[in-house]
């Protein structure tokens, strides 16, 4: 059983944006705000990030060592230029991830997102 909340809350987004269209299935802020400005919330909140741990070392909060965060940096760089660009509108070839084109970026481990390995 949906909780009410929940059901409340899918109610008034589709009375937002819903016009007498189909009522919007899912809840969240990147559909409430739209692509381009979920976009640059999302940078800033990667900014804001470097800034935050920068504040808390300098009032003596966190020690340090925190300060290794800084090396990645030229992640950073790599990440804003995806973000700046805009979502192609078809996968590339071997993209496994494709409805995450963005989400995908950021979150990378060993090997670059998307690749579809032979080897399981």
């Amino acid at each position: 059983m949906e909780n009410p909340a929940v059901a409340e809350r899918r109610t008034t987004v589709g009375e937002i944006v819903g016009n007498g269209k189909e009522v919007i299935d899912t809840c969240n802020l990147a559909v409430l705000l739209g692509e381009p400005a979920t976009n640059r919330l999302i940078r800033g909140l990667m900014i804001l990030f470097y800034l935050a741990c920068l504040a808390l070392v300098i009032a003596g909060v966190l020690s340090l060592w925190v300060l290794l965060v800084l090396a990645s940096i030229p992640r950073l760089r790599s990440v804003w230029k995806i973000y700046l660009r805009p979502k192609p509108s078809a996968p590339p070839e071997n993209y496994a991830v494709w409805p995450l084109w963005f989400v995908s970026w950021p979150s990378t481990g060993p090997s670059r997102p998307g690749r579809c390995s032979s080897s399981v």
